[in-house]
């Protein structure tokens, strides 16, 4: 990113400016020769020592330093419904700016960055003015390193992206229109090959309204606050053996949008990832939850393995990647046509709290770490410099046969279940994506495209046999 900065130098309030630096006119010259040195005529009173200089006072450096990032992106989604009789095309555009300042004195900085978001369109036309702007990001934060930097932490306050552990839980959301930021609390730090991450974020505030019951009668509801937590200690042994253990954690309650939402979970982790030999890479982590869901016990599960390997002494840097995700489900009950999902005992579905969503489980946004199994094998290449290629297949299968069929960023596909149901195939898709980096970085073009074939349990809950197509181009400047 091209950066502007304004460097000040400051000089503490109330003291004498530093003495000035010795220059070329000024500096004694060690090669020529000095005067040497006389004794005091007799009589005449001792010399006095001049007095020492006093130190350089310290000085800090106040740096500031603007950017921008705007992006567009045009996507399309064909055959829906998996059925060519009715392709209800969807298709959207879109446009994200976001302009932040950066300022810095000394172990104090402070982060600043407004967001305008907007699909093409959305307002009433070129004289309104909606409000869809607003502050994306503002933290202070305090740092510092000792023993060579072998040392060091943060503390950041305020209004911030997290990005934590493996981004399977809590991350950021480039591909959202309107992203995802916390009001939150993050502390960080490392000590040699060892490293600390925790944050507590305030989701919601507590708050009194009205909702309506089950009766249809008008209800006053008073909810206490909601609120995520997250920790993780990390560990690196050898470049081959890394290991990362972590805990998340959430306390949601009734919202006017979801008026009877209870949620108590407990999320434990752990990870090893490592590089055992060059451009061979793996990553394999396990998570494990408890607490309490809409009233339930909730016991749920997840496990992912993935292995690289780039071919790094080859001019192209082809690469290839196999992986494996599975994550539990729960079985509904009822008919699709008589209502929301119910469930009985205790509730098995994973909750993805909230991660990075669009491409984990593929580009065509059909599936969440919730009641899935993937498999996905996949390869790339950079053809020329600053330029990858990706190929990547996924075959898709539910968990509980008779569970939810879960879509990005958090809707059902189809009919979205049958109770029915006893088949796990869901289908098979392929995405071919494209990187290219150009004028000196500040330009990326990312084309991409994805097509789904549905199977035996895709085909019954989706409501068709034809295959779903979705493609995207994505301009994203950065300065």
């Amino acid at each position: 990113m091209l950066r502007f900065s304004l460097l000040l130098a400051l000089a503490p309030v109330g003291g004498p400016p530093p003495p000035p630096e010795p220059t070329a006119a000024t500096a004694p010259d060690a090669g020529a020769a000095q005067p040497a040195a006389t004794s005091p005529a007799p009589g005449a009173p001792a010399p006095t020592a001049a007095p020492a200089k006093p130190p350089p006072l310290s000085r800090h450096t106040f740096q500031l330093t603007p950017g921008l990032q705007y992006w567009v992106r045009g996507r399309g989604r064909y055959v829906a419904s998996f059925n060519n009789d009715d392709p209800a095309p969807t298709h959207n555009l879109e446009q994200q700016v976001r302009v932040h300042v950066d300022a810095s004195y000394g172990p104090v900085s402070a982060f600043i960055q407004f967001q305008d978001a907007r699909a093409w369109g959305f307002e009433r036309g070129p004289g309104s003015d909606e409000s869809n702007t607003d502050l994306y990001q503002g933290y202070l934060q305090l740092a510092g390193a000792r023993q060579g930097g072998a040392l060091a932490g943060e503390v950041r306050v305020g209004r911030q992206e997290i990005v934590f552990g493996s981004r399977r839980l809590i991350a950021q959301r480039p591909w959202s229109l309107t992203g995802q930021s916390f009001d939150a609390i993050r502390v960080r730090a490392h000590y040699r090959d060892y490293a600390f991450d925790g944050f507590a974020a305030l989701l919601r505030r507590p708050e009194t309204f009205q909702s309506t019951d089950a009766n249809g009668a008008t209800v006053e509801i008073e909810s206490p606050a909601s609120a995520l937590f997250g920790a993780e200690l990390r560990a690196g042994f050898h470049r081959a053996f890394t290991v990362a253990a972590q805990v998340v954690g959430t306390h949601e309650r009734p919202t006017p949008e979801a008026p009877t939402r209870t949620r108590d979970i407990v999320n434990g982790g752990l990870r090893i990832t490592g590089e055992p030999i060059e451009g061979l890479r793996y990553d394999v982590e396990g998570f494990y939850q408890a607490g309490q869901q809409q009233g339930r016990d909730h016991r749920a599960w997840a496990l992912f393995a993935f292995v690289d390997h780039d071919f790094v002494r080859v001019k192209t840097r082809p690469g290839l990647h196999a992986g494996y995700t599975i994550a539990s489900g729960e079985a509904c009950e009822n008919d699709p046509a008589d209502g929301p999902c119910q469930q009985s005992g205790r509730s098995r579905e994973f909750y993805d709290f909230y991660r990075t969503r669009h491409g984990f489980v593929g580009i065509i946004d059909l599936a969440l770490f919730r009641n899935i199994r993937d498999l996905e094998l996949g390869a790339r290449l950079v053809p020329v410099d600053k330029v990858e290629l990706a190929l990547t297949y996924h075959f898709l299968q539910l968990q509980e046969p008779a569970g939810r069929w879960w879509s990005v960023p958090e809707g059902l596909v189809g009919a979205g279940w049958d109770p029915d149901n006893t088949a796990r195939n869901l289908g098979h898709e392929l995405d071919l994506t494209l990187d290219a980096r150009v004028l000196a970085d500040h330009l990326t073009i990312r084309p991409g495209y994805a097509i789904f074939f549905p199977d035996a349990a895709g085909r019954t809950i989706g409501g068709g046999r034809d295959p779903q197509h979705f493609a995207y181009l994505w301009l994203v400047a950065q300065f």
